[in-house]
């Protein structure tokens, strides 16, 4: 019996799934993202083109850029980028289909605020508690001591 080191069983095991496995899911697509530009050549397969730019600190002018051409750009294999205000509605808006993503499980403290939670029925319980604070009416009545003190 022939016996393979460890190290080869994880090196295939690692292309596996760092390589073989995003190539198939770009291809078999089941998010129906392949329609959009990619920001990069490997931006369909890979974030890391969008990592790099972002360590670099040349996202944002790199997007400004190709949002010029097209109004929506793939920075990753799950991830676009939105050019026009207007989108920010039918993405963050009330009663969107929209869901948040599992980055924010990662990003979030020891408890979930509004802005991080990710569950809906949560959200709206949250959301609520807290609609009389943002009223119009409100807001109004805080509009003087903020002037005051800025």
């Amino acid at each position: 019996m022939v016996s393979v080191p460890y190290t080869a069983v994880a090196a295939f095991l690692g292309v596996l799934y760092f390589v073989i496995f995003p190539v198939i899911q770009y291809f078999r697509d089941p998010k129906a993202l392949r329609r959009f530009p990619n920001m990069s050549t490997f931006s369909g397969v890979s974030s890391l083109p969008f990592v790099i730019l972002a360590h670099g600190g040349a996202r944002s002018t790199h997007l400004v850029e190709l949002h010029k051409k097209h109004p929506v750009v793939r920075t990753g294999p799950n991830a676009l980028s939105y050019g026009d205000v207007r989108a920010i509605k039918d993405i963050y808006g009330h009663n969107t289909k929209c869901t948040k993503d599992k980055q924010y499980l990662v990003t979030a403290g020891s408890h979930f605020h509004l802005a991080d939670v990710i569950d809906k029925p949560d959200h709206a319980r949250k959301r609520k508690v807290l609609s009389s604070a943002y009223a119009l009416k409100n807001l109004e009545g805080w509009e003087h001591k903020v002037a005051d003190k800025t």
